[in-house]
């Protein structure tokens, strides 16, 4: 994970942005502010591929043929040690609404897909009513996620009138005083 390693204070960064942060893109620049108390600004993308989980080197080869090329959901895919849900909010009401089922993980990977294609057969309006809702639990979930572990003040926003671009969603976080 290249994010993990950059020396910000090498370079005098003040705060970390990512445009359109696809599948886990997103968590790790998140990772690499909360890494380095920064505040943040992201602006995510597809939800999905982040529960994908990350190949490389051999496992690569093995997928694809080539380890010279990774599909979409390997290249946005999280490193194992992001793991969903990000928040114990989260967790805990999938928990609850599982009647104690352990399948959390597929819970979440459900809203994660539908935050990016939908439910299936509905209209159209239905759609998309049920598409932003399930962007908004997973993008509360990363930001609630940093606000328990790492102590930040977080707040999300919603680009208006952006010609009709479903990834409106605008994270913000900023490190409380220690």
């Amino acid at each position: 994970d290249l994010a993990a390693d950059i020396d910000l204070e090498r370079f005098g960064a003040s705060m970390v942005v990512s445009l359109h942060g696809c599948g886990a893109a997103t968590d790790m620049a998140i990772r690499l502010a909360t890494r380095n108390r920064l505040p943040f600004v992201v602006s995510p993308c597809c939800t999905a591929k982040a529960v994908v989980g990350r190949t490389y080197g051999p496992q690569l080869r093995a997928t694809t043929g080539t380890g010279n090329r990774m599909s979409s959901e390997h290249r946005s895919g999280a490193p194992s040690d992001i793991v969903y849900p990000r928040s114990a909010w989260l967790a805990s009401a999938l928990k609850e609404h599982l009647n104690g089922n352990d399948d959390i993980d597929g819970a979440y990977a459900t809203i994660a897909k539908v935050a990016d294609v939908g439910l299936g057969p509905q209209t159209p309006l239905e759609q998309v009513e049920h598409q932003r809702l399930a962007k908004r639990i997973v993008e509360w979930d990363r930001l609630v996620g940093v606000r328990e572990r790492h102590n930040y003040r977080v707040e999300m926003f919603e680009i208006r009138d952006h010609d009709g671009y479903g990834k409106k969603e605008i994270c913000i976080g900023v490190p409380d005083a220690p």
